[in-house]
């Protein structure tokens, strides 16, 4: 079940993954204050942008920019609320903070884009193998490929009917 939900996200459509990273962004924000306001309770020095930050990295990996981009946003204004009611930080803490945000968002639109070029061609890929399965599937005239040592990789049916062996019989056999 998990792969299946895996392969649905790799597979929606750019902009719809974009906006689910962001939903998820917003969701994560709203868990992650949570915590730090019920840790903050009982251990009052709780470090609050540090535990930001692993939902920086992973807006960015799963959106790109934009959703690290709002999880920084959104961490940055939440750890400078709870400073100013007395959370402790040391003076760059905020800019350093911003600093990995924009390196996440940086590496994660990076990445983001990647994925979409591999998929791209993924994609382009299928399309020939298609195409060329289709001629191979029409073609009138035997075709039997074999790689490198002799080993028969792929068998028409027009090789079935000129030879008599089944695609599945030939597959694998040496053609020696």
């Amino acid at each position: 079940a998990a792969q299946k939900r895996l392969r649905d996200w790799i597979i929606q459509p750019a902009a719809m993954r974009r906006m689910v990273a962001s939903g998820w962004a917003l969701a994560a924000w709203a868990l992650t204050a949570g915590v730090i306001v019920v840790l903050r309770t009982s251990v009052p020095d709780t470090p609050v942008f540090i535990l930001f930050l692993p939902l920086v990295v992973a807006a960015g990996f799963l959106g790109g920019a934009l959703p690290a981009l709002l999880a920084t946003a959104l961490g940055l204004a939440t750890g400078l609320t709870l400073a100013a009611r007395g959370s402790p930080m040391g003076l760059l803490t905020p800019y350093i903070f911003v600093a990995i945000g924009i390196i996440s968002a940086t590496a994660g639109e990076w990445a983001y884009r990647a994925r979409q070029r591999g998929q791209k061609a993924a994609g382009v890929l299928a399309e020939r193998e298609a195409h060329l399965r289709s001629i191979f599937d029409i073609a009138p005239d035997a075709l039997i490929v074999i790689d490198e040592s002799g080993t028969i990789q792929a068998y028409s049916a027009a090789a079935h009917r000129m030879f008599g062996w089944t695609p599945a019989e030939a597959l694998g056999r040496n053609v020696s």
